[in-house]
């Protein structure tokens, strides 16, 4: 009989989060205990590998239904924010979360990033106090030594260009990539229960935006012919929108590909309107730049706190000149800043969130002992709702997609962590279908198990 405790942990964007779902998974191996990671697209097979505990990634309304099932098949699960960072109003982190109090009590660790919304949230009791932590974010540890050695640059072609600036987009509620923009604002209205008024202001300001930021990249690579300028959207962008904005110029790459960190990395400059990128550009030490010119559709003093603002084109021109020729100085106030945004939003900035989220767990799984029966475990996937070629053919939609991950990337990721950390564990990666709990049962699902090497055979 399989004996090891079993964690499932949802991945919803593999080029941000699977790395750190990786090494959370890593740590908790070695307390002895397999990690699951399940696809977000694929979440229901949770129902069929009937882990001891679930992590999921956020805990928001559109959860509620999947948050349910959990409860009644007994499954213990909990959550660790993987969309976070600077609010306009603190007051709007509660407008996405599930309302069902009932429900929230449920939760067995309810992990945040930063002190300002694990404070809000214990002044709410928005959650049990018991199961609040203040984790950090774990894709922020590979800022870090000695996981900033796994950072892959993208590449960039010397022979062409002296260097890269790097464009960050940030406009999803007017540019969705999902839905159209006015479903997008109705998602808003109906479901999370925004301010009509705020909500019609910030789609046309993102408008205003994406227009008045396109252009600054169109100009760039007129007047930088030796530079590459990369545009980025936001990952829940539709990418199509900007294929009309931006001209057509060997220098100018539109691209969601890849991950953010690789793409700052190996640039000599990034630059955004209010963006989460530019938090991570400047703790890297990449020289943050804002067009003062541009009204951002968030009114956050902090992101121009971190960034060089700039009054027009000219004067933008005049810093990247400057940080080609390496004479540009960076000011004294934007790493005193930089410091309190990180403890205030972020959490602690020592590379270690990873490990405060696995050492929640174990801890969390220790103090709730699991309720349901060994007879109920082994059951339960089997219930009436078991249709494996429906979950076949979800698994293949989701092959198609950017979110998909393999077995071969985990264990590439796992093997990379251990060549800068040789005190993490082995592992097996193994599909579900292989794993000696399902041997035998006609399942082909995306999720993959890190089990301790050799414990699986």
């Amino acid at each position: 009989m399989y004996k090891r405790l079993q964690v499932a942990l949802v991945t919803n964007h593999p080029h941000r989060d699977l790395r750190s779902n990786v090494l959370i998974s890593l740590k908790l191996v070695s307390a002895g205990v397999d990690c699951i990671l399940v696809p977000f697209n694929l979440m229901d097979e949770v129902f069929y590998i009937m882990p001891d505990f679930v992590l999921l990634n956020h805990l928001r309304k559109s959860d509620e239904a999947f948050i349910k099932q959990l409860i009644v098949r007994k499954i213990p699960f909990g959550f660790l924010d993987t969309e976070g960072g600077i609010l306009e109003n603190i007051e709007d982190y509660s407008h996405s979360l599930i309302v069902d109090q009932k429900m929230r009590d449920m939760s067995i660790c309810s992990m945040l990033w930063g002190s300002r919304v694990t404070e809000y949230v214990i002044e709410k009791n928005i959650f049990p106090r018991e199961a609040v932590g203040c984790a950090g974010s774990p894709r922020f540890d590979f800022y870090h030594k000695p996981w900033n050695r796994l950072l892959e640059q993208e590449p960039l072609n010397k022979d062409k260009y002296l260097g890269r600036i790097l464009v960050n987009g940030s406009f999803p509620l007017f540019n969705p990539a999902y839905q159209t923009g006015s479903q997008e604002k109705e998602q808003f209205l109906d479901f999370f229960d925004y301010d009509p008024e705020m909500v019609e202001r910030r789609s046309k300001l993102q408008q205003e935006a994406l227009e008045g930021l396109t252009k600054i990249a169109n100009e760039l690579a007129e007047t930088f012919e030796n530079l590459e300028i990369v545009y980025r959207p936001h990952p829940f962008e539709n990418i199509e929108t900007y294929q009309t904005k931006l001209i057509q110029k060997e220098n100018l790459v539109l691209t969601k590909d890849g991950s953010a960190d690789g793409w700052i990395k190996s640039s000599m400059a990034v630059i955004h309107i209010g963006s989460t990128t530019a938090v991570e550009a400047a703790v890297s030490g990449i020289p943050v730049i804002t067009p003062n010119w541009i009204e951002s559709p968030l009114e956050i003093d902090e992101f121009k706190l971190l960034s060089r603002s700039t009054d027009d084109m000219k004067e933008m021109i005049q810093c990247i000149e400057q940080i080609r020729s390496k004479t540009y100085e960076e000011r004294n106030e934007h790493k005193t800043n930089l410091r309190a945004l990180l403890l205030d939003w972020y959490g602690i900035p020592d590379g270690c969130a990873t490990e405060r989220v696995s050492a929640w767990i174990v801890k969390c799984m220790d103090d709730r002992p699991i309720e349901r029966t060994e007879k109920e475990a082994t059951e339960n996937y089997f219930h009436e709702d078991f249709d494996p070629d429906r979950l076949t053919k979800r698994y293949d939609e989701w092959k198609q997609t950017k979110k998909y991950f393999s077995a071969d990337e985990i264990s590439q990721i796992s093997k990379s962590i251990k060549d800068v950390s040789p005190q993490e564990p082995d592992v097996d990666v193994l599909s579900v279908d292989s794993w000696e709990k399902f041997r035998g049962l006609r399942l082909i699902g995306g999720s993959l198990v890190l089990t301790e090497k050799n414990q699986s055979k």
